[in-house]
């Protein structure tokens, strides 16, 4: 349904041509966003799909209500992502572009830090209104699923200066590391140390891909 308007939208909207050096420069930046989404879906599941073979069916729930209220912080993270993108590409060649990506970063940041701070002071709050008793020890989890979201929301920030500069092979390059650290780490420790360390290496995956982005786009743009 959403493919048909979109198609009528477009259709009313746009020229339609074919030119195939276009089609080689948008192929050349957006495969590599096709790598990086496939690695992001690894990273996604990987430590459930590890946990499975660890835990027990009662840890494996417990960890899987962590991890959809710690990303919970996604709702400000995709929202805030929609509206300040499309911005910062349009004013992505204009002089004062960095003093306008420091004032969006700084609304930004506070609204992600305030609410992944909300949502772990009050995760036992929350799991009691949201799900039976059994569920309740899921909050210990809580904290460092929210630490990954945010890290998550950071690394999004940043994404968006590298594609301005159709760097998305580096893109993928930083998510499947984080995909491949996650994997590591889970391998290594969940079978001695259970769902803690599932919750540990999301956070520390998508820590290790914000700090990939994070040095190079200071690179790039203190060069400017």
């Amino acid at each position: 349904l959403f493919a048909i308007i979109s198609l009528y939208i477009v259709s009313k909207n746009a020229t339609f041509s074919f030119d195939m050096t276009q089609i080689k420069e948008g192929l050349k930046f957006s495969l590599p966003l096709v790598i990086g989404a496939l690695s992001f879906l690894i990273l996604d599941v990987s430590d459930r799909f590890i946990l499975k073979q660890y835990v027990s069916l009662s840890d494996l729930g417990l960890y899987s209500i962590a991890y959809t209220l710690g990303f919970a912080v996604n709702v400000i993270i995709n929202g805030s992502y929609k509206a300040f993108e499309p911005l910062l590409f349009k004013e992505a060649k204009q002089d004062n572009f960095i003093n306008s990506f420091y004032a969006i970063k700084k609304q930004y940041l506070f609204l992600v830090f305030t609410t992944g701070l909300l949502v772990i002071m009050f995760s036992q709050e929350l799991l009691y209104f949201m799900t039976s008793e059994k569920f309740y020890e899921a909050y210990y989890l809580v904290p460092f699923i929210v630490l990954a979201a945010i890290s998550k929301g950071i690394y999004m920030l940043y994404a968006v200066l590298l594609m301005i500069q159709k760097k998305t092979k580096l893109l993928s390059q930083a998510v499947l590391l984080g995909a491949i650290v996650n994997i590591g780490i889970n391998l290594l420790f969940m079978k001695e140390y259970g769902s803690i360390v599932a919750a540990i290496s999301t956070f520390v995956a998508f820590l290790t891909m914000t700090m990939i982005v994070h040095v190079k786009t200071f690179q790039y743009y203190s060069r400017r």
